[in-house]
């Protein structure tokens, strides 16, 4: 694995219940225009920018780093999968 980069090259195609949100997704999300976007571009072209996920302490879980909308979108439209990035440290994504 080459530590200069950020992420593992080769993105992975992970079920929802592989991913563990880090944050909670504020009430209303899907009301707002950000979110409406979103879910237009996917419908539209599909997913462009992979979740950003790193491994859980539980074998076989990810965290979600970065995507929590996206992720509403693509539940909202029916996916169960999603293509994810995973960090290859922790220190590739700021809290």
């Amino acid at each position: 694995m080459n530590t200069l980069l950020g992420f593992i090259p080769e993105p992975l195609v992970l079920p929802f219940s592989k991913i563990l949100p880090s944050r909670k997704v504020p009430n209303g999300l899907s009301h707002t225009s950000k979110f409406k976007k979103i879910l237009a571009s996917i419908k539209a072209v599909g997913l462009i920018e992979p979740l950003s996920v790193a491994e859980s302490n539980e074998e076989g879980q990810y965290i979600l780093l970065d995507g929590h909308t996206r992720l509403s979108a693509l539940r909202q439209l029916g996916f169960d999968k999603a293509l994810c990035l995973v960090a290859s440290d922790d220190e590739s994504y700021t809290y």
